[in-house]
């Protein structure tokens, strides 16, 4: 699944969620070939300074087919987000604060592209598990979050990054900007249990 992305008629997105100490980070890129997005890469970096995390990613971003990156910005990757975008343009790098709004709108896409066949990911113990871990719970006041246990494989970053990457390759509008899902809202805590997403 792995391909020389260098080969500058390939056409690369990018999705990046964005841990330290407690989660991952992990980097996902697809490659889109007649509407079916590709897994070229999965990068897991655990501990790793925020200098070498910068270096692998800006690797990514240079290469000739990269068309666009989305970026975590929530908590500790804003200060990633706002480097990259400042360094590669807006309309080349996007960070999204992963909201309760945002999740939604990221998750639900996973999903689809799995059931419609325009999706392929390579065949790893740790991105299954990853994928399965993502619940959707109904709050009381009726809102719809999804949540994941954190254990030694992450918190489901490997799902949320090959999110980012799908949303990445949305096709932008008529007037040439891509949506922005950027959107804060408050959260409100859950009592119920829900069932996995993929």
């Amino acid at each position: 699944w792995e391909t020389d992305l260098r080969d500058s008629g390939k056409e690369v997105y990018i999705g990046v969620d964005v841990g330290r100490d407690h989660d991952l980070t992990v980097i996902w890129v697809i490659e889109k070939v007649s509407g079916t997005a590709f897994t070229r890469r999965v990068l897991c970096m655990e501990q790793e300074p925020f200098r070498r995390q910068e270096e692998v990613l800006y690797e990514l971003l240079n290469l000739p087919g990269t068309r666009r990156a989305c970026i975590d910005q929530s908590g500790l990757g804003r200060q990633f987000a706002e480097r990259a975008e400042e360094r590669f343009g807006h309309y080349r790098v996007e960070g999204l604060v992963l909201s309760g709004p945002v999740k939604e709108m990221l998750a639900y896409p996973v999903r689809a592209a799995f059931e419609e066949g325009t999706l392929r990911i390579p065949s790893d113990k740790s991105i299954r598990a990853d994928l399965r871990a993502i619940r959707k719970e109904t709050t009381l006041s009726g809102n719809i979050r999804f949540t994941a246990d954190r254990g030694k494989n992450g918190h489901s970053d490997r799902f949320w990054a090959l999110a980012l990457a799908l949303h990445a390759s949305k096709r932008p509008s008529s007037a040439g900007h891509f949506e922005s899902a950027s959107v804060i809202t408050r959260r409100r805590p859950s009592r119920r249990r829900g069932s996995a997403l993929v």
